[in-house]
């Protein structure tokens, strides 16, 4: 939910930001990628300098295994940011960029283990673990960097974008419902993998961008 409301918040933001600006407007376009779907509006700064505002949102599955504890998840994708493109060369369609957004990039997940299954340093019955359910989270605020290729072809243009978002260490507090979800011995084992479960989840702390951007200029 939360990051549903980020994204739709940050649409809504794009043509108010676009024409506030005092800068002049160079288009507005779509995207797709490894943050989602979404929109931006980019704007000339000086030559060879420009500035865009971004918003992307998609949700999917996401399955994984931590500790013998296999997951059914959910990556629910929000990001709405400000990025700087800098091409050094002019006439070169190559180009630098870098900025921060605001991050509601989160994983749901829930186990329901069938068999005997260990939690931390125990082994438990189904019963007694019920299901296991958290929302991980990571930094409210990730910096990207990256770099990209822009061609042109008449009014409109495309662009090809690759880098990294810095997220930040993966934050997770698993709970249960089983018959033992108050017991102190079993509550200390829970944590334990709660920790498994963001050891596995490291991946995304940098998270690989691909990106591709339709632009209709102006």
């Amino acid at each position: 939910m939360r990051t549903a409301i980020l994204a739709a918040a940050a649409l809504l933001a794009l043509p108010a930001a676009a024409s506030a600006q005092p800068f002049e407007l160079d288009y507005v376009g779509a995207r797709a990628g490894s943050m989602g779907l979404g929109g931006e509006v980019g704007f000339e700064l000086l030559p060879g300098l420009s500035g865009r505002i971004v918003a992307n949102s998609y949700d999917f599955s996401y399955d994984t295994e931590a500790s013998g504890v296999n997951y059914e998840g959910d990556l629910s994708l929000g990001t709405f940011g400000a990025q700087l493109d800098f091409q050094p060369i002019p006439l070169v369609p190559l180009y630098l960029t870098g900025g921060i957004y605001r991050n509601g990039n989160e994983v749901s997940v829930t186990g329901r283990p069938t068999t005997a299954t260990q939690i931390g340093n125990t082994v438990y019955s189904p019963a007694q673990i019920g299901t296991l359910t958290s929302t991980v989270t990571f930094d409210d605020w990730a910096p990207y960097a990256g770099l990209g290729l822009r061609f042109g072809f008449g009014p409109a243009e495309m662009a090809l974008e690759g880098g990294v978002l810095r997220q930040g260490e993966p934050q997770a507090a698993l709970s249960a419902t089983g018959l033992l979800a108050s017991d102190p011995a079993f509550r200390a084992d829970l944590a334990r993998e709660s920790a498994a479960l963001v050891d596995e989840l490291d991946e995304f702390e940098l998270y690989p961008v691909v990106n591709l951007s339709l632009r209709f200029k102006f």
